[in-house]
């Protein structure tokens, strides 16, 4: 998108907001739209969550399995699901998982690997951690890395 914005108060149908960021050379214009697509006052999403995410972009994990992210969504009114199917609006993908609870790096792997293609079978869009973070409001370093 073009800008960021932070809702700064939530009424009954409305909510004001304040811009966070924005670019000189593309400012925001009366008539511009403001949308999140992972929300929807109205609607439940249904998510599906895999691989490590490094929440604080210091290059180290630090939410192995994406129980934070799970967390977000629960906390944003979002459904996880077990496992991806033609429920599932959109799949989070953090780093490539190397082990988790017990299992061989290979397995976990190959779950994370089958999540994604399923995705992409589907058509089921897939998040990385950066998107995801700016769809919630969690800051992301100007400076990182896309993922």
């Amino acid at each position: 998108g073009k800008a960021t914005i932070r809702v700064t108060n939530v009424f009954e149908t409305t909510s004001e907001c304040a811009v966070h960021t924005s670019t000189a050379a593309d400012p925001i214009v009366d008539g511009d739209v403001i949308a999140n697509p992972v929300y929807d006052r109205n609607r439940l999403f249904n998510f599906f969550v895999a691989g490590d995410f490094d929440l604080d972009f210091d290059g180290k994990i630090d939410d192995p399995d994406g129980e934070q992210i799970r967390r977000m969504i629960q906390d944003w009114g979002g459904k996880l699901q077990p496992a991806v199917d033609t429920l599932t609006d959109f799949v989070v993908l953090g780093a490539a998982p190397v082990a988790s609870s017990g299992e061989t790096a290979a397995e976990a792997r190959r779950k994370f690997d089958a999540a994604k293609q399923e995705a992409r079978t589907l058509g089921i869009p897939v998040l990385t951690r950066s998107q995801f973070l700016h769809f919630v409001g969690f800051g992301v370093p100007r400076n990182a890395k896309d993922d």
